[in-house]
């Protein structure tokens, strides 16, 4: 068994070449073991060092390129010419799974390549931040930017081939349940199409670029289709900053469920400061919105909403101007301004304006009250003045 053994002063070896199992021992016996390459000219390029048990590699210029640490198992390879002279570039770092590239003015790229060579798939933080992911002949066909256009500030996201590609690869987005079975799809095959399915697998949301192909209008339906037996019907609820629902479409009764209580429209107010919830308003001879200030008067528009707990279900004429303008309730129930002085009101008297400024009275006129009705009183109110809900009905 042939073995070569290199000894030190104190006669021990530190140096085994072993011919029977092709081993190279460098060190031991109170000597620590280093591999030294140089070149021609004297220069070492690689060490492994016994002591910190890492391997390193030099450029001519002595600038460490490559490293592995023994006892942390984290590569480092280094860049070599400035601004990154022998800082690190890649770096991976086993004890927290990381791999990072770029840094120290080298911007990190990522490339996976198939067998010819193609890349398939590119990382670039390179400008924008990219991810980009090509087809067999090299062309994207997935392309995620943190801005869409440099300097934009704007993140993009396309998936399938650009126009300027020839657009062959239209894009399919599909997340599967835990049965397996598509849950969402987002399709740019035809018509751009986005499903929602239930846990059967049965299409409950349906968003069509196109609703029949070729029509070019885009359709939206919610629930099951009919040829799937209808048996999820649509429902579409918003809800307030409190999280209460203030506008339900039932698709199940047909309904549409408004929370709030009238129905108003916007006009044009000849004085802002006359704006104030509860109000009751009459038009002047320029249509514009004044506070009522006569009794029984025809010209009568309405009440101003938002006074209470009631708010406006619908909203009509909203629309930008010159002048200021107030939401007046024409229809449904609304708190009011009203005044007992001129007789108490009790529930179900019809209200007409009074000639207090902006508060109604209880009609007591038949024929001074025909055309300046107001509503109805859905609450008692005997004496001074004070806010009761009434149902609006212009008569």
């Amino acid at each position: 068994m042939p073995k070569l053994e290199v000894k030190n002063p104190t006669d021990k070896v530190t140096i085994t070449l072993d011919g029977d199992s092709g081993d190279v021992s460098v060190g031991g016996n109170a000597q620590d073991g280093d591999i030294i390459i140089k070149n021609a000219g004297g220069t070492e390029r690689i060490r492994l060092d016994g002591v910190k048990g890492s391997v390193n590699a030099r450029s001519a210029a002595m600038v460490m390129v490559f490293s592995v640490n023994g006892d942390t198992g984290e590569v480092i390879l280094q860049g070599v010419n400035p601004p990154g002279h022998g800082a690190p570039r890649i770096r991976f770092s086993p004890e927290n799974g990381t791999l990072t590239a770029g840094g120290n003015g080298q911007g990190g790229v990522l490339l996976l390549q198939d067998s010819a060579g193609k890349a398939r798939i590119r990382l670039n933080a390179k400008g924008p931040e990219q991810v980009f992911i090509r087809d067999n002949a090299g062309k994207p066909v997935f392309n995620f930017a943190g801005d869409a256009a440099v300097g934009s500030g704007v993140a993009g996201l396309w998936i399938g081939a650009h126009k300027n590609d020839g657009g062959a690869k239209p894009a399919l987005v599909v997340v599967r349940a835990a049965a397996g079975h598509d849950a969402v799809v987002l399709s740019g095959v035809g018509p751009e199409h986005l499903f929602i399915r239930d846990s059967s697998g049965k299409p409950v949301f349906n968003f069509a670029g196109d609703a029949a192909v070729g029509s070019g209008v885009a359709g939206l339906w919610i629930g099951a289709h009919k040829d799937d037996g209808g048996a999820k019907p649509g429902l579409i609820v918003l809800r307030d900053k409190a999280g209460s629902d203030s506008l339900v479409l039932d698709g199940n009764t047909g309904d549409i469920v408004l929370q709030n209580a009238d129905c108003a429209e916007d006009f044009d107010v000849a004085d802002l400061s006359e704006i104030e919830p509860g109000a009751v308003m009459m038009l002047d001879d320029e249509g514009r919105l004044r506070q009522s200030h006569e009794a029984y008067d025809r010209r009568v528009a309405g009440v101003v909403s938002g006074a209470g707990d009631y708010r406006p279900g619908i909203v009509m004429d909203r629309k930008p101007s010159p002048n200021p303008r107030a939401t007046l309730a024409m229809v449904g129930k609304v708190h009011c301004r009203v005044d007992a002085g001129h007789g108490a009101i009790a529930v179900g008297d019809l209200l007409t304006t009074s000639p207090t400024r902006g508060q109604a009275m209880r009609a007591m006129d038949p024929q001074r009250a025909f055309g300046a009705v107001i509503g109805k009183a859905l609450r008692p109110h005997t004496q001074g003045q004070g806010l009761i809900p009434i149902l609006v009905g212009l008569q």
